[in-house]
């Protein structure tokens, strides 16, 4: 993958610290923990409409129709309708939230496009791209995060730094996109209670988040 310096927006979103963006280990149970509890909802719905199915010569036809129709209702459900408010079985055991470039929860219209580009337009080599493309960048998210907006961090991660988005044109095989990201203001820091001794008597230090300016 390539980039080209990009050009910065008036309006702005939020950066988090390096160490509150889900590492990419962490990134690939959330994918097989939510992979496999997708796979068992699909399952569980598939058997129980095919129980529900006239046993006759038509059986096998049903069957399909009610396959192809029900596994994107289920993900629909699963991935959009649920997830727009509560977490995912990986991201709950993870430990994880996912959050868009303005640190709120995302919305319908932004998990709905993650599904779709999930299932539509990135196709059987999506998991390969989505893990190559998180070990490079550097806040960790997948390409799916970049298009849609979105950060993968820790269930009590707090935004870090506010900063101008970045318009940067990125070349990945033959395609050419042109992906937002925010640039965190120079010097832009947090104060954070992270004094583990000092928390053991009830009390709380001070630990100093800094983030430099960078193209991200």
């Amino acid at each position: 993958m390539s980039t080209n310096e990009g050009r910065r927006g008036d309006a702005e979103g939020v950066y988090y610290s390096h160490d509150d963006l889900i590492s990419l280990p962490r990134r690939i149970l959330i994918a097989l923990i939510d992979g496999a509890y997708l796979a068992f909802l699909w399952l569980v719905v598939v058997i129980l409409a095919m129980v529900q199915l006239p046993n006759d010569e038509n059986f096998e036809a049903y069957s399909l129709l009610s396959t192809f129709l029900l596994i994107p209702l289920v993900s629909l459900v699963a991935l959009v309708v649920v997830k727009r408010f509560l977490r995912t079985p990986g991201y709950w055991l993870l430990g994880a939230k996912l959050v868009t470039q303005a640190g709120e929860r995302p919305g319908m219209g932004t998990l709905l496009g993650r599904l779709g580009l999930l299932f539509v337009f990135m196709g059987p080599l999506n998991l390969l791209i989505e893990l190559s493309w998180s070990g490079q960048d550097r806040t960790r998210v997948t390409l799916r995060d970049r298009i849609t907006h979105c950060y993968a961090v820790r269930v009590d991660a707090q935004p870090a730094a506010r900063g101008r988005f970045l318009w940067k044109r990125h070349f990945l095989f033959s395609w050419s996109l042109l992906l937002r990201e925010v640039e965190p203001a120079v010097g832009a820091s947090i104060t954070e209670s992270a004094d583990k001794e000092d928390s053991k008597h009830g009390g709380s230090g001070n630990r100093q988040v800094r983030v430099e300016q960078a193209s991200l």
